[in-house]
């Protein structure tokens, strides 16, 4: 009997050839050694044991690697696609790129070839021919939704038509005609009121409803269809633009403590009239009705001149420019009249302007002789020496009267008469005065007038005829003239300018209910 065959061992050889590929670099087996004592234990701890998954982390690494190898073949293959010329009409991005599917799923593509560069050419046509198409319905895409957002539009617009006119239809034809009537009429702000302003019919009790298009159709509406905005319709809301531009008193004292605050002001500023300033009765109006003599003094007031001093110094005071419009603020006159008069008597009164003031009327109270003068619409000639100073030929000289350059500032609302009104006035108390006294003149013009010349040649025959001159203004509206060396010097202690500057918050007109802010 033969004997038996010795049984034939398993064959390992595939697990160890397979564990052999997933090391980097071939290893020695590691034989097991018992542990014995710290320096074999040491020892152990560098060998492989049950649990380490060290070979399958080499695996996964020398995977990234080849990864990192694949994306490294992938941009160079993309930037010769860049580098490459771009197709005639095709728009290049750099934004865009070409995305590969194992950058979508994070694995790598075993079936991936790189394209041969005969394969390229090829490859680049294909993708620019769909570039071409998407572009082309894009395109579509655009044409049809703006087609659709025009007839819905035509539609609000034939709708509103309907409405407005009633059982009427107009056809396009002539709307396009009306149009075109309107965008061509002679009247074109008659036009633009009746679309801004319609006019409800009475016959049916209201304005014609209308249609609400929507926020697309509204952009889509041509510009040539917009209503056309009317500066002169829209008013500024005048609640807001009191409550800005209104100016008020700081000093929180009523009319009478005012204007006692005012002359006990007056007493330490002319010491030499202080006298006069005493008089208990000097606060009531009346006595400065009745405080006359023909040896007094002469007033002369260029109330226009004066009210925009004032409001101009309040706003300098109250730190708002020059420029801002404020509502009117009332002036208490009789106040005025004691910086222009302190106490003495007066033999003549006289106040000028164009424009009525509640101040007028309580200078009629006070015994002033008032004159307002209409203003009239007209183009002023300009002065011969506002033409010198235009032209930048600022030598002196008189203009003949036959002068051929009648240049003008354009027509406007303004005074004519009122300054030769108040020469006409300083020139009759020259002449019918016994002797020289003391002219008073409220304003701060030196200018030629228009049929006059000037302030400042009645203050030099009045100063020449021996009379006495006080100026009374604001700082800011006195012309230079009055400020020059060789006239002040010339006339000396004759002539003297009083500012009202200092004494703008005692001149407040405000009711006692409004004095406090």
């Amino acid at each position: 009997m033969p004997p038996a065959a010795a049984t034939t061992p398993w064959d390992l050889t595939p697990a160890i050839d397979l564990l052999k590929t997933l090391s980097l670099s071939a290893t020695k087996e590691p034989s097991w050694v018992p542990i014995l004592d710290e320096s074999t234990d040491k020892a152990h701890d560098k060998q492989p044991s049950l649990g380490n998954f060290d070979k399958i982390f080499d695996f996964i690494e020398q995977n990234k690697v080849r990864r990192d190898l694949n994306k490294y073949h992938k941009s160079s293959l993309q930037q010769s696609f860049e580098n490459a010329a771009p197709l005639e009409g095709e728009k290049v991005t750099q934004d865009k790129a070409v995305r590969w599917r194992d950058e979508d799923i994070g694995t790598d593509l075993e079936d991936r070839r790189e394209p041969s560069p005969d394969t390229i050419p090829a490859l680049r046509e294909e993708v620019a021919a769909i570039r071409r198409e998407k572009r082309a319905a894009k395109k579509a895409k655009k044409k049809a939704e703006k087609e659709a957002t025009v007839a819905y539009v035509n539609e609000g617009k034939e709708a509103v038509v309907q409405l407005e006119s009633g059982p009427d239809t107009i056809t396009d034809l002539e709307s396009d005609a009306e149009s075109e009537r309107l965008r061509h009429s002679p009247d074109r702000k008659a036009v633009i009121q009746s679309i801004l302003n319609p006019t409800p019919d009475p016959a049916q009790g209201g304005p014609s409803p209308s249609v609400s298009l929507s926020k697309a159709s509204a952009v889509s509406i041509l510009k040539r269809d917009w209503p056309v905005a009317d500066p002169f319709h829209y008013k500024l809301n005048q609640k807001i633009a009191a409550r800005k531009f209104e100016i008020e008193s700081i000093d929180g004292l009523n009319s009478k403590d005012r204007k006692l605050a005012l002359i006990k002001n007056l007493q330490n500023d002319f010491p030499h009239e202080q006298k006069l300033l005493l008089n208990p009765g000097i606060s009531d109006p009346k006595f400065s009705a009745l405080n006359t003599s023909s040896a007094g003094v002469h007033i002369f007031i260029d109330i226009s001149n004066i009210m925009i001093g004032f409001h101009d110094c309040l706003k300098l005071a109250r730190e708002l420019p020059i420029t801002d419009r404020v509502r009117r603020v009332p002036m208490s006159f009789h106040n005025f009249s004691l910086i222009l008069e302190r106490g003495r008597p007066t033999a003549k009164r006289v106040l000028v302007g164009s424009d009525k003031y509640p101040a007028i009327d309580e200078a009629k109270t006070l015994g002033y002789e008032t004159n307002i003068m209409d203003r009239v619409h007209k183009s002023k000639e300009l002065t011969p020496r506002q033409k010198r100073f235009q032209n930048g030929n600022a030598t002196s000289g008189a203009s003949s009267g036959s002068e051929t350059d009648r240049r003008a500032t354009p027509a406007k609302w303004v005074e004519q008469g009122v300054d030769e009104l108040l020469h006409m006035k300083m020139l009759e108390s020259l002449v019918d005065a016994s002797k020289p006294s003391t002219i008073i003149l409220a304003t701060g013009d030196a200018a030629e007038a228009e049929f006059s010349a000037g302030f400042m040649k009645m203050v030099e025959r009045a100063l020449e005829k021996g009379w006495m001159v006080e100026l009374v203004s604001f700082k800011l509206n006195t012309s230079s003239l009055y400020k020059r060396r060789d006239f002040r010097t010339r006339w000396g202690e004759m002539f003297e300018w009083i500012q009202l500057d200092g004494y703008v918050e005692s001149l407040l007109g405000f009711p006692d209910s409004a004095a406090v802010s």
